[in-house]
């Protein structure tokens, strides 16, 4: 092996770092606002609603404008916003918070500046009858996870925390669902699982979409879908329309049928395709969050950034207007804080979003999870 000499070696060291400071270019600089002629500041939140309560806090934006047309959302050096709700001064010009149902209008104050007004709507707690499904995990026999039955009952406390709201969050707009999950305790015969919420299959993972489709469907034949929630593990009926690693649900929508179908009349429906009424969990995914963001899809929710930033959301989106759209994350760079619709910044918390501590839903994603429920025609709900 070839050596070079302790003095040659530092005199190549700096004379690369010689060359590298000289092509090294100035930092450019970037312009400031005019303070001596700022035109404008607006008001910018996430959403136009919060809660009615003690604990929750919309944040509040501020785009300040000179008039050589920049834009800041940093209030100048020395300065300070004031930020007045219905007239009156807010003790925290950075969240805004209600403890009584009101619309609200914000207006914001920098120096002789004025912002317009910026309506709010705070709004009380929205209650439900408590809804329980049960659930029956189908696992293959090359599927297997330690402590299996430690392993469903942990994941059923997590998802129903997500559900009813029982874990901390930034959501200014967080709801309870009044939804539950139980692990089911009998067989479509009647007899008591030997564990609950378990059924094991009685073969491999299918090599082909085609094998998978039909197995998918051979299990709902069985276990009625007006009598359990099935989830389904590492039968991937969905491999040629998801990426690889990626679990799936498939909700029929809101069906306003009123003719209660039985298990027989149903299954002549359900056809060896994508459209088959359970949730796909890959076996590499079996985890609390995976499993709850699923079950939002199988009761018609859609992700936060499905409609990107059009102006007009698709109808199947619903009337979600407390939740942030965002553009599609990256999977490159996956992180939880999100960019929203207006350039705003901030961390989600959703449940339908991804790459996040996923732990709350919003009122107006309860609501439309509930219109799913009013009309249980795919769900095991008597």
């Amino acid at each position: 092996m070839r050596r070079f000499r302790v003095s040659k070696l530092f005199s190549i060291i700096s004379l690369l770092l010689l060359l590298s400071c000289e092509q090294e270019e100035e930092p450019q600089k970037i312009p400031s606002l005019d303070l001596a002629n700022l035109q404008s500041i607006r008001i910018q939140t996430l959403v136009k609603f919060v809660n009615a309560d003690t604990l929750s806090q919309l944040p509040v934006y501020y785009q300040i404008t000179d008039k050589n047309g920049l834009t800041s959302y940093n209030p100048p050096k020395g300065s300070k916003i004031q930020l007045f709700a219905n007239g009156v001064l807010q003790p925290d010009n950075q969240y805004f918070s209600s403890k009584q149902p009101q619309t609200v209008i914000l207006e914001a104050q920098l120096g002789d500046l004025r912002s317009a007004a910026y309506p709010i709507t705070a709004r009380p707690a929205k209650t439900y009858p408590v809804v329980k499904l049960p659930l029956i995990f189908h696992l293959p026999t090359d599927v297997d996870y330690p402590d299996l039955d430690i392993t469903l009952s942990m994941m059923m406390k997590e998802v129903n925390k997500m559900y009813r709201n029982r874990q901390d969050s930034l959501n200014p707009n967080v709801a309870d669902a009044y939804i539950e999950f139980y692990l089911a305790t009998q067989d479509p015969q009647g007899h008591p699982l030997a564990q609950a919420g378990l059924n094991r299959l009685e073969y491999s993972m299918p090599s082909t979409v085609d094998s998978a489709k039909a197995k998918a469907t051979s299990i709902l034949h069985s276990w009625c879908i007006k009598n359990y929630l099935n989830i389904i593990v590492g039968v991937n009926w969905f491999k040629n329309a998801i990426p690889e690693g990626y679990s799936a649900s498939f909700s029929p929508g809101i069906i306003t049928d009123s003719n209660n179908s039985s298990c027989e009349e149903i299954n002549k429906q359900i056809a060896p395709d994508y459209a088959i009424p359970a949730v796909y969990i890959h076996e590499n995914a079996f985890v609390a969050g995976v499993v709850a963001h699923e079950l939002g899809h199988f009761l018609n929710l859609k992700h936060p950034f499905d409609t990107g930033c059009s102006e007009s959301p698709a109808p199947s989106f619903g009337n979600i207007q407390d939740t942030p759209r965002h553009l599609p994350p990256d999977p490159k760079s996956p992180s939880d804080l999100k960019i929203d619709c207006q350039g705003l910044p901030f961390r989600s918390t959703n449940v339908m979003d991804y790459y996040n501590k996923q732990t709350s839903f919003t009122r107006d994603q309860v609501s439309f999870m509930r219109q799913t429920i009013d009309h249980p025609y795919y769900l095991p709900i008597p």
